[in-house]
């Protein structure tokens, strides 16, 4: 099974290849800002919010989630996309996080017994999450002020 260590490496290993630095882990309970027509939802802190998810299939059943402030998925576009700040339109925010969603899920699939595959990378509101599942292990991180979290959530009936 993947470690929170495992989780931790990735994401931050994803973020430098982005951003040119590594991120600030929050604290295990760590909870963190405009939607722009994303279709992001609130958070517990009332920020909009979207989650990129990817599920593996296989012989581990399960998705990989990264769950962050809706403008911070809009800076992560402009960056993907050479764009200035608030330049990004709510499909290419869409496509940047369902992008990392899968950078993510690649990495950690290939961390599970084999054979197994990797899904189409997938955006949505977070209450649109399915309830069928539990989180593994996740791993939130502070950018800016604005949270960012990698999740591997295992399937109940998995």
């Amino acid at each position: 099974m993947v470690t929170r260590d495992e989780l931790r490496s990735i994401m931050d290993a994803i973020w430098e290849s982005l951003a040119g630095d590594g991120l600030p882990e929050l604290p295990a309970d760590g909870d963190g800002a405009g939607d722009g027509g994303t279709g992001a939802s609130s958070g517990p802190d009332g920020r909009p919010r979207l989650v990129g998810r990817v599920e593996i299939t296989g012989q581990w059943e399960g998705a990989v989630t990264i769950d962050c402030d809706a403008e911070l998925a809009a800076r992560i576009a402009a960056v993907m996309f050479g764009m200035e700040d608030g330049g990004a339109e709510p499909d290419e925010i869409r496509d940047a996080l369902g992008e990392l969603a899968n950078m993510a899920g690649g990495n950690i699939k290939s961390l599970l017994p084999a054979p197994s595959q990797l899904s189409l990378p997938t955006v949505s509101d977070p209450s649109e999450e399915a309830a069928d599942a539990d989180a593994a292990h996740s791993v939130s991180f502070d950018v800016d002020g604005m949270r960012i979290m990698l999740s591997l959530v295992q399937l109940a009936d998995a």
